[in-house]
């Protein structure tokens, strides 16, 4: 009889990380014990034990994740579109089909989490980190060549605009996300249609206006 092949360490880790995410969502972490968690993946608690030392070990798995499986979507989208303001519409969705797909991981993505620097380390602190600095970077990258070529306002991009931006947005996805009914009863606009209108309006803010393309112009062609 042939012998069962072992499983990778990391499907025992999914298993019991995604019991664990529904019940930290529904009790919060510090209301779920590690024998809920333990039940609820079906794992006895020995076992669990081996594959994560706390529940805040799971948590920091879960963010880990969840960046991980936000960045291939947001990499996917963006390499897609042609037009510099497509792929910032297309960033914008992506956020928020993430939203809508995975509400759990989402709220994780946005909760307060711990975050470690160490580049030579190997835990999910550092996986986290790593997957948010490459993150940033898809959009810094994003943004400096429509700033080169002339899409964007001619300043300089940073870390800090990036929060901003994704503090407009995921306001725009929560407010989709709650206030659904109210949108089509107050405003006429299903939720994807209202998110969408507010990221063209975003993106206008960052837009280099027509009137900046021409005075840059005259000053090239050196006029007065």
């Amino acid at each position: 009889m042939a012998r069962r092949k072992k499983e990778d360490p990391e499907i025992h880790q999914n298993r019991i990380a995604d019991a664990a995410g529904r019940m930290f969502l529904e009790k919060g972490i510090r209301n779920t014990t590690m024998d809920e968690v333990a039940r609820a993946a079906g794992y006895s608690k020995a076992t669990l034990y081996v594959y994560f030392k706390n529940k805040e070990e799971i948590a920091a798995f879960l963010t880990w994740k969840s960046m991980k499986q936000f960045k291939e979507s947001l990499s996917e989208a963006v390499s897609r579109e042609a037009s510099y303001k497509d792929r910032f519409i297309a960033a914008g969705v992506a956020l928020y089909n993430y939203a809508m797909q995975y509400p759990e991981y989402n709220q994780i993505l946005l909760s307060p989490i711990v975050i470690s620097r160490d580049t030579s380390a190997d835990d999910c602190y550092s996986r986290t980190y790593r997957a948010g600095e490459e993150i940033n970077e898809i959009l810094l990258s994003c943004m400096d060549e429509a700033r080169k070529n002339g899409a964007l306002q001619d300043r300089e991009y940073t870390v800090t605009e990036i929060f901003h931006l994704w503090g407009m947005i995921a306001g725009l996805v929560q407010i989709a996300q709650q206030k659904r009914d109210y949108l089509l009863l107050a405003c006429g606009q299903k939720p994807e249609a209202f998110f969408r209108e507010g990221l063209e309006k975003i993106y206008s803010l960052l837009e280099k206006k027509e009137e900046q393309a021409m005075n840059d112009t005259v000053i090239c062609g050196g006029g007065k």
